[in-house]
């Protein structure tokens, strides 16, 4: 595990640091932005869907996306800031999704590979009871790769995930073996989306748990919409692009 935290303590250029956390970000701005924090709040009150309207989504000025956690009630989660990472010669982005109360989601190329504030037991039923802290050999995923370079592309990858509980950590090797199916419609809030869907099959080899993970693409590799277990033990998180400002603009 030594080795997989080593990779995150790589050199790191945060670009678009935006303070997003929603209680700064909401307070004081117009009255859609206050029947937004006031529905956030209901979904951890009452556990029912956070769900915006058409309008609120136009109105809302940040990139955000829909997260649910199994069966659980829909959350929203805001773009924090991205990260400009740099290894073997290469630059990848990762993309930090920021609550209200402080849970950070750390995607890349549409995965999920790190998490902060999942293991504290308050969040628990919202968005899960287990941190997932380095996701090792990112540069072989095939998700950077399926849409847009497929003859080169590999369709099955290995790596291995380090992940705490409230009083635990564990490493666990992953296999998987990827497939597409061109030319899937998915629908987004606002609009209808088509893609490229992405089936990973998978398994865990500390627990033997099997998992299928689904990601939805558009030509540019773009992920837009996704289901996906992460760790053993744990139900799979959906994720939905709610908006993604500067790139639904040039569509």
């Amino acid at each position: 595990m030594k080795l997989l935290r080593a990779a995150f303590s790589q050199r790191v250029m945060k670009v678009a640091v935006v303070p997003l956390l929603l209680t700064g970000l909401l307070v004081g701005c117009s009255g859609v932005h206050q029947d937004i924090r006031e529905t956030f709040r209901y979904v951890f009150t009452s556990g029912e869907d956070f769900e915006l309207t058409p309008e609120q989504i136009a109105d809302f000025p940040y990139t955000g996306i829909y997260v649910r956690r199994g069966n659980g009630p829909q959350n929203f989660v805001v773009l924090g800031f991205i990260e400009q990472l740099s290894a073997q010669g290469q630059t990848v982005s990762q993309l930090h999704w920021v609550t209200s109360d402080e849970i950070t989601l750390v995607t890349e190329h549409g995965r999920l590979v790190r998490t902060v504030g999942l293991a504290r037991a308050e969040q628990q039923p919202v968005l899960g009871s287990i941190d997932l802290h380095a996701t090792s050999n990112r540069s072989a995923d095939p998700l950077r790769c399926l849409v847009t370079a497929p003859q080169g592309c590999p369709t099955a990858w290995e790596r291995e995930v380090d992940y705490t509980t409230s009083s635990q950590s564990k490493s666990s090797r992953v296999s998987s073996q990827f497939e597409t199916v061109a030319n899937v419609m998915v629908e987004l809030p606002t609009r209808m989306v088509e893609t490229t869907h992405i089936i990973e099959r998978g398994r865990f080899h500390a627990t033997g748990e099997r998992f299928v993970n689904e990601f939805w693409a558009e030509p540019d590799g773009h992920v837009v919409k996704s289901k996906q277990t992460f760790m053993p033990g744990e139900a799979p998180l959906a994720i939905t692009q709610v908006k993604w400002i500067g790139r639904e603009e040039q569509e």
